[in-house]
């Protein structure tokens, strides 16, 4: 692994443990929201459990929002178990505010993939993360909502060229360092 590998590990590490607490659930709340979908048009299997929003389809519970041009809603045994939400004009987007005193968490990709059971969020593609003024971009990132924690990856087994790197920028005020 070369220093600038570790060096970009190093700064992901900094940037998610910095200004995040142990204890940053979504809002206790939204889990007890009813889920709103705005679509042009909608595809329902009952017998496959599979749903297909198509066409600037806005989907919100409580402070969650999807934001994507495609989102398909996979059901098992009758709860919802895992969304797919593509971009195909633009990105899709994923919201939600962590807690009360929390900014919302912003992410975006050419695809996201959220397991509902697991609280876990996957960016594929372009993907970018925004959270606490920080930001992470990469090829793909797996972010784990109740932990508020990610692991950002480049372009996968490219080697170490320009592509495969991810980009982290961290917020001046997060730095605590001393004014003089």
């Amino acid at each position: 692994m070369n220093l600038n590998s570790k060096l970009s590990r190093l700064l992901l590490a900094i940037t998610l443990s910095i200004g995040l607490t142990s204890g940053a659930w979504a809002l206790p709340e939204d889990a007890r929201q009813p889920i709103y979908v705005d679509a042009d048009k909608a595809e329902i299997d009952k017998s496959t459990g599979v749903t297909i929003y198509k066409g600037n389809v806005i989907i919100n519970q409580g402070s969650m929002k999807i934001l994507a041009d495609q989102v398909t809603i996979f059901n098992q045994e009758k709860k919802v178990s895992r969304i797919v939400a593509k971009g195909n004009k633009g990105q899709a987007q994923y919201q939600q505010k962590p807690n009360a005193e929390k900014d919302l968490v912003i992410a975006k990709a050419d695809t996201i993939e959220y397991l509902v059971g697991k609280e876990t969020l996957h960016l594929l593609d372009n993907a970018y993360l925004l959270q606490d003024g920080a930001t992470v971009k990469g090829h793909r990132i797996d972010y784990d909502v109740r932990a508020s924690m990610a692991t950002a990856t480049g372009q996968g087994d490219k080697g170490e060229t320009a592509n495969s790197r991810i980009q982290v920028v961290i917020p001046a005020k997060q730095l605590n360092r001393e004014e003089k």
